[in-house]
């Protein structure tokens, strides 16, 4: 567990397994972790390590979007889950699913899975999986809330882009941090989409944007480092 500024604490991402990036964000009454990590046992080992650290259990997490490396640890959280209305409907769709080893192995034989998801689940949740939900929201919005924690805010807002569409970044004004998910693993490099999605990132106006999969947050000069080769990308 890393300390990033006075308020926010980070467990970096790890393992074969594609853990990201866990943190908590604490103000003077109430703390916020984001995301939940891709398993039970992940979503446990940040609480333990926030125990050690002398820090409470959070009482909310914010989910950045609903791939299962983002949201299957929820079930081992207490907070209150926020997240914005196409992640609670594609929860919802996930949640119709079968998660055992031949049941995701067929999805993943029809080109309806990602191969990474089945290798995740048999390294991080061996064992029958029957009857294996992911936990549902508890607050949902529609594109931003800002949640008070104690003289600081965190601004959750929903930008998109064409990793998936559910994006959300949660932004801490107060200490110059913007956490932005999985928001930059394009599937395409489309101008338009390009300058849009960075458009909003840099419009934050941060010093510093922890990307989900990436151990050091980027300064700013990086994040428009990496815009500059989006484009260069762009057909």
């Amino acid at each position: 567990m890393n300390r990033l500024t006075e308020a926010i604490w980070m467990m970096e991402p790890s393992g074969p397994t594609d853990r990201p990036v866990l943190a908590l964000v604490r103000g003077a009454r109430r703390s916020l972790m984001i995301d939940g990590g891709n398993c039970p046992d992940h979503a446990g080992a940040f609480i333990r390590e926030l125990s050690e650290a002398g820090l409470a259990e959070p009482d909310y997490v914010a989910t950045t979007h609903s791939h299962c490396d983002h949201v299957f640890g929820l079930s081992a959280l207490g907070g209150l889950v926020l997240s914005n209305s196409l992640t609670r409907q594609r929860i919802e769709e996930l949640n119709r699913l079968g998660w055992n080893d031949a049941e995701v192995a067929e999805r993943v034989r029809a080109g309806q899975e990602h191969e990474m998801t089945l290798a995740m689940l048999r390294e991080e949740m061996p064992g029958d999986r029957t009857g294996f939900t992911i936990r549902r929201p508890d607050i949902v919005y529609d594109s931003r809330l800002e949640v008070s924690l104690g003289g600081l805010a965190c601004c959750l807002e929903k930008i998109g882009g064409n990793h998936t569409p559910d994006s959300t970044v949660v932004h801490i004004p107060r200490e110059g941090v913007v956490f932005i998910g999985d928001c930059l693993y394009l599937r395409s490099f489309e101008r338009s989409s390009v300058d849009a999605l960075f458009g909003k990132l840099l419009g934050f106006g941060a010093e510093l944007y922890v990307d989900s999969h990436e151990s050091e947050p980027m300064t700013r000069a990086q994040l428009e480092d990496r815009y500059t080769s989006a484009v260069e990308s762009c057909g």
